[in-house]
């Protein structure tokens, strides 16, 4: 397969995601107004028809579906969808928890802020329930639906550690990367688990897929924290919420660091809130550290174990194309 048929088939699923999200948010009758910020914040989160940068949890459920031995992925279209809303969901909750307006929404008051999550998360719900059982068997829907409740939890268990936590306490890397692993490779589990749920009662290949999407999002996540501490960046505002990212954790808990450099970073941390330059001198010093490095060479252990997965999946089935999500 061509790099070209690639893009191509990867735009084909991302465009079916968006016309089941939109399918379904027409379907349940919500009024125009609320129905129209569901749609807004759908945009924001990467689902649209043709996005720029289309979000890949609906695209690792189709792909799941079909690495676990399903012939359509219009059929697990609505778990696709289920699991965009929860992502949506939860991108509401971190822009509220982080004090950042919520970008679907015109007026940001409290009551508007809830209305929308609880929204999101019902139409993550009735997607679910939308599946078919004339074209996928009930105990597997069900087993999807259970799978995808459980792992919700593990995240938004993962969600609150990580809001919980700060730099202000005992910085820890194990602590870092147990909330990646919680908070975002659950995610991935999920996406992953739910799609192959629908194809496949084999435990070791709902295993292996599931923990395929784990991995997958767990170097994701790492990546994006790299992105977000970046020397001469602007994205992302961790080091100014105090958050504990795994770039920070180990910049803060470097054994062989500087004892002064560490004491200057956490210093420079502690002020970044109020204080631009403090934050783009705590940026430069994370360089220097060695902490964003180290931060990329776990990402790529993480990315090296989901293509040593995915391709045993393939040797199973060689259909599979998870190994398009790594591509990059």
């Amino acid at each position: 397969m061509s790099e070209i048929e690639k893009v191509s088939l990867l735009r084909g699923l991302a465009n079916l995601v968006a016309n089941e999200v939109g399918r379904q948010t027409k379907s349940v009758g919500l009024p125009d107004s609320l129905a129209a910020t569901v749609r807004r914040q759908m945009d924001a989160s990467g689902v649209s028809v043709d996005a720029d940068e289309p979000s890949a949890f609906g695209l690792l459920v189709l792909l799941s579906y079909e690495a676990a031995g399903g012939r359509d992925p219009i059929d697990a279209g609505p778990a696709a969808a289920a699991i965009q809303f929860l992502i949506s969901a939860g991108d509401v909750l971190d822009d509220i928890q982080d004090g950042d307006p919520v970008s679907s929404l015109d007026a940001q008051d409290s009551s508007q802020q809830s209305e929308l999550v609880a929204c999101l998360l019902a139409l993550s719900h009735a997607s679910m329930a939308s599946l078919s059982p004339r074209k996928l068997t009930a105990r597997r829907i069900l087993g999807a639906f259970k799978a995808l409740s459980t792992l919700q939890l593990a995240a938004l268990a993962g969600q609150h550690r990580d809001v919980e936590i700060s730099v202000a306490e005992v910085a820890g890397v194990e602590r870092a990367e147990a909330i990646i692993a919680a908070k975002s490779g659950s995610l991935g589990r999920a996406a992953a688990e739910t799609g192959a749920r629908l194809a496949t009662d084999d435990s070791d290949a709902l295993h292996q897929i599931g923990y395929f999407g784990m991995e997958w999002a767990i170097t994701a996540q790492a990546l994006n924290d790299v992105a977000g501490v970046w020397p001469g960046g602007t994205e992302g505002t961790d080091i100014v919420r105090g958050r504990l990212t795994l770039p920070v954790a180990l910049g803060l808990g470097s054994k062989s660091a500087d004892s002064e450099l560490v004491a200057r970073l956490g210093d420079l941390i502690s002020r970044a809130g109020a204080d631009a330059s403090a934050e783009r001198e705590a940026r430069a010093l994370l360089h220097k550290s060695g902490a964003i490095h180290k931060a990329w060479a776990y990402a790529a252990v993480h990315h090296a174990r989901a293509a040593a997965i995915a391709r045993t999946i393939e040797g199973h089935n060689p259909q599979s194309k998870l190994q398009l999500l790594l591509r990059n």
